[in-house]
């Protein structure tokens, strides 16, 4: 304020302090917008090459050694997944080393204004052609140019079809007022286009393997109670999955340091197996070209945006002796993420096929070995909770389900969300879904997919929290034991633990459909935010370290231009930089230290698990 006024001074409203410490006015910091975060691939088109067909393709890959081929687009891949890659660097490397002088100028012109020559889309689609088109033969590499031409061609059929889908519903979306197919079509694309660019944070993936995995499970095996996991894991698929987790965490970190191609006897000697110990984990995960052109084409959803084949199987043989990661993430996440309840389910699957259910032992039935992951989920977001508001004691401010339950009993009970914070002049109500977003959705197969996951997956979570909510508004002291404070807001959060494709068009669709089914339409519950795991991590990091309130954040991103994208956009500008909770950093480094101890323990013969 301008002293003895009421006037504030240079018009500043907010203040937020950078991560230098500095404050700062809010306006003063350069916001990005949807629309930074797009970048246009260049074609072959683009540079004058004129049109070429995917047949043209098929055929100079033809001429291309397999074995080669892969090695080097497998290694571009290891580059692009590299932590903080320097995506213009890459790209500007290549197009130095694979073009002619009349190519160059153009391509690096567009490069320097931000457009992308190298992919990982791009990349995936180029090993699925060597797959199936090279011949093999020796490992040399083929001339660099050769595989330049061939992905400037690819990124130029890597579009929308032309054809709009007469059957694509109506998602809310609109050209000059009007509800068309093709913009149900585009819209299918978009969002796979976004799903599958959408970057893994492998420490926070780790970090939830360390509690819904090990911990968890043997703190309630201790309890008498649970699910083991890693016995249901070794008596029906016949491998233990700590050598799963060994193997992939071996082949991740030799890729990451730039050793894409390994020979699996120097991988048996590094771990003191036996090749057949070896073999069988890789049954699990790696495929020979062969086998994994097979699993492309069982894929039903095989196509532009599918690469379902490489994330089951994202270890290629490529003989007897030698093995490549196709995508050194996708290893990671076959050990870390959801799909060892992929092995399970198959092995089950055969066993029931050959003996019945005899067959299944004393193994619980698939659902509930599924619902123990889904619950330990849910209390690993209640664990993240915890340290952003105490849940005991006197200063007490989150609740979780069964006290909700507890203090709205009766038909009330079952339209609780997962848990509810109080801030100052606020109630946040979390609801955490551990759904994944459908395969049809995110390989674009699929305009309705998107409207079923908006309902089922968003929608219908939203009006548990609106209930929630309805309930704190209408009798706060039935769950605090105490007076009502007046004046509050109520903040919804819709914690998706394995994120949700977030953006202009899905911000859409979502909004139309809470608008037609009259959920979270008053203004003290809106607007729902929608957040992944990784994001929920963020924000506790930034509120234990006193960068914020919950809400103050929260608001601030609503606020801003990216408000239409998701929190984890917005929050690495706004708060200066990606950090991590200190309780996260202790979970995935003891999950690393865990399995390097074992691998080290292997290597010393101080382990008997065969």
């Amino acid at each position: 304020m301008h002293r003895g006024t009421t006037v504030p001074a240079l018009g500043v409203r907010r203040m937020v302090r950078r991560a230098s410490g500095l404050v700062v006015p809010e306006s003063s910091i350069a916001q990005r917008h949807p629309i930074d975060l797009v970048s246009l691939v260049i074609t072959s088109s683009d540079v004058g090459l004129g049109a070429s067909t995917l047949e043209e393709v098929a055929r100079e890959m033809s001429r291309c050694p397999l074995a080669g081929t892969v090695t080097a687009l497998t290694g571009l891949m290891a580059r692009l997944r590299e932590r903080g890659a320097d995506h213009k660097r890459i790209d500007l490397d290549f197009a130095r080393a694979a073009l002619t002088e009349e190519l160059l100028a153009e391509v690096v012109s567009r490069i320097e204004r931000g457009d992308r020559l190298v992919t990982e889309h791009s990349v995936l689609k180029l090993i699925e052609y060597a797959l199936r088109h090279c011949y093999t033969g020796n490992h040399v590499v083929p001339r660099v140019e050769y595989l330049a031409w061939m992905m400037l061609v690819l990124n130029d059929h890597l579009g929308v079809g032309d054809d709009a889908d007469d059957a694509a519903p109506d998602l809310g979306l609109y050209i000059d007022g009007e509800p068309v197919a093709r913009a149900s079509t585009l819209a299918a694309d978009t969002v796979a286009n976004q799903y599958f660019h959408a970057e893994v944070d492998l420490p926070s993936l780790i970090a939830r393997f360390q509690r819904r995995w090990r911990e968890m499970p043997a703190d309630d095996l201790s309890a008498g109670c649970g699910i083991d996991l890693d016995g249901i894991y070794l008596t029906t698929v016949g491998v233990p999955f700590e050598d799963l987790v060994t193997v992939a965490t071996m082949v991740w970190g030799m890729s990451a340091q730039g050793s894409v191609v390994l020979k699996t006897a120097e991988m048996c000697r590094a771990l003191s197996w036996d090749a057949e110990r070896l073999d069988s984990v890789l049954e699990l995960m790696a495929r020979d070209p062969a086998e994994m052109v097979a699993a492309i084409d069982q894929d039903e959803y095989s196509g532009t945006w599918s690469f379902n084949a490489f994330e089951r199987f994202p270890i290629l043989r490529l003989d007897a002796e030698t093995v490549v990661a196709v995508n050194p993430d996708y290893v990671l996440c076959r050990a870390y993420g959801w799909l060892p309840l992929f092995d399970i389910a198959t092995a089950l699957e055969h066993a029931a096929s050959i003996g019945g259910e005899k067959a299944r032992g004393d193994v619980p039935p698939m659902s509930a070995i599924t619902n123990y992951l889904r619950a330990n989920t849910e209390r690993y977001a209640l664990e993240v909770l915890e340290s952003i508001a105490p849940r005991r004691g006197p200063f007490k401010r989150l609740w979780d389900e069964l006290e909700l339950q507890a203090a709205y009993p009766g038909k009330q009970a079952k339209k609780v969300c997962d848990a509810v914070l109080e801030e100052p002049g606020a109630w946040v109500a979390v609801e955490v879904s551990s759904r994944s977003v459908q395969r049809k959705l995110a390989s674009a197969a699929s305009p309705q997919a998107l409207l079923d996951d908006v309902l089922r997956g968003v929608v219908d979570k939203a009006k548990q929290l609106e209930a929630t909510l309805t309930r704190l508004r209408e009798d706060e002291s039935r769950l605090t034991g105490r007076a009502a404070e007046q004046g509050r807001r109520f903040v919804p959060i819709l914690l998706i633990s394995e994120g949700f494709p977030l953006g202009p068009v899905t911000r859409a669709v979502i909004n139309d459909r809470l608008r037609r089914s009259n959920v979270l339409q008053n203004e003290q519950s809106q607007p729902l935010h929608i957040i992944g795991m990784h994001e929920l991590e963020l924000l506790e990091h930034a509120v234990t370290t006193g960068r914020g309130s919950l809400v103050d954040l929260l608001d601030a991103h609503a606020r801003s231009t990216m408000a239409q994208m998701n929190l984890r956009d917005f929050l690495v500008g706004y708060l200066g930089g990606h950090h991590r909770p200190a309780r996260q950093v202790r979970l995935w480094e003891k999950a690393l230290a865990a399995t390097t101890a074992r691998m080290k323990a292997h290597r010393e013969g101080e382990t008997d698990d065969q």
